[in-house]
């Protein structure tokens, strides 16, 4: 993960307010709309607590935060939390940001939701550690909780490379890999498709009603733009069954 690191370390240091104040202003009209959508697909009471795995720049907890959740973030950059800690000071908001190793999580079951969101689920290639991660997420998650991941579909990556790739194909396909950065920062990240993306949740231990397709709750296709994956800590904590028509 040095390239990951490399990558992203140093990013959200302003030197002049008039930028950052910019950069937030941006991020916050990003991110609403996205805000909205992951709160109607939770179906959760304003109060609850969640944690925004890989956090980054804390976009995503500060918005569950100014909609009246608790939220905690978490990343490995530290100039990433250095970032959403100042401006969740600046906001006053109700957003805890840590520094850590989301796959070394020590909580246990304090979360009515864990996210990963914007395609942050892809940066351990090993299939052994992913359901360890998922497991320990699971362990995160009170009685009830859920677990949302949302990716972009990996089959419009795959089709890219391979445009003359057949339907039968695609489905397939266990996962994509991505290449990212140059040089030192060079590394991958895999995106798994929906067969995988199940049987590691079930390996996990994790009951997976539905994938959907987009934010809005559409069903999943191969054509889809995203890929979201829901799922509870086994089928009797399940109080949602259909997410996708959610409050």
């Amino acid at each position: 993960m040095d390239w990951y690191h490399k990558l992203y370390q140093g990013r959200e240091f302003f030197l002049d307010q008039e930028e950052e104040r910019a950069y937030r202003a941006k991020q916050r009209d990003l991110t609403r709309p996205e805000g909205e959508a992951f709160c109607r697909l939770l179906g959760l009471a304003p109060g609850s607590r969640i944690l925004d795995a890989y956090c980054g720049n804390g976009r995503h907890a500060l918005d569950l935060a100014r909609r009246g959740y608790a939220s905690v973030g978490v990343d490995i950059s530290f100039s990433r939390i250095a970032f959403a800690r100042n401006w969740a000071k600046d906001e006053e908001a109700n957003a805890v940001f840590l520094i850590g190793d989301a796959r070394a999580f020590p909580l246990r079951q304090a979360f009515d939701a864990v996210l990963i969101l914007g395609g942050s689920f892809t940066h351990c290639l090993e299939e052994e550690k992913n359901i360890s991660l998922l497991r320990g997420f699971r362990a995160a998650l009170k009685p009830g909780g859920v677990l949302l991941i949302d990716n972009p579909n990996p089959l419009r990556f795959w089709r890219i490379q391979h445009p003359e790739g057949t339907p039968a194909e695609q489905e397939e396909l266990p996962y994509f890999d991505l290449p990212l950065g140059k040089g030192e920062t060079f590394g991958h990240v895999r995106y798994y498709c929906p067969a995988k993306m199940k049987k590691l949740f079930r390996d996990a231990d994790l009951a997976v009603d539905n994938i959907l397709g987009g934010r809005g709750g559409e069903p999943y296709s191969l054509e889809s733009p995203r890929m979201i994956v829901i799922g509870w800590p086994g089928q009797s904590s399940v109080t949602n069954p259909d997410p996708s028509s959610a409050p």
